[in-house]
């Protein structure tokens, strides 16, 4: 049996967690929604509270202003967002999800918790907090090198 690398093993479950949402959630809530679609909801479903604007959603997700652009008309037209132009500036068109996004987003957090009890059902408290522990180590270590290397530049 071949021994596989840590990077190896987190590829995998990866691939396994996104086959899994996309059959459990974006086949069963709606064909036509992708991954970036349901990233961006969560987004703004859980920024409610702030103005956001396409640049914001650029600046997040690391894309360019005509993918974005493409990005949220396809989901305007989806009925997913709609654009509500400020009252002291009509350039500026506040992103804002539609009840069907915040009902896809209820539904998909809904779903991603009851996979993280089956997922998890075998661990302990202390494992759990452990591999928590672990996780962040790990994201913050990844996140370091980066800032490091963008730096050195």
């Amino acid at each position: 049996m071949k021994d596989y690398t840590l990077f190896e093993e987190i590829k995998y479950i990866n691939t396994l967690l996104s086959r899994r949402s996309i059959e459990k959630n974006f086949l069963k809530l709606d064909r036509q929604l992708t991954r970036v679609n349901a990233f961006i909801i969560k987004y703004l479903v859980e920024n409610n509270d702030k103005q956001i604007f396409q640049k914001d959603i650029e600046e997040k997700f690391g894309i360019t202003k005509s993918t974005a652009s493409s990005v949220l008309k396809l989901m305007e037209e989806k009925q997913l967002i709609e654009r509500k132009s400020l009252p002291n500036d009509g350039r500026f068109k506040q992103l804002l999800p539609t009840q069907k996004a915040v009902d896809i987003h209820n539904s998909i957090k809904q779903t991603i918790l009851e996979d993280e009890n089956l997922f998890f059902n075998n661990f302990s408290n202390e494992e759990l907090t452990s591999f928590k522990i672990l996780l962040k180590k790990l994201k913050d270590n990844i996140k370091n090198i980066k800032e490091k290397e963008e730096t050195d530049i």
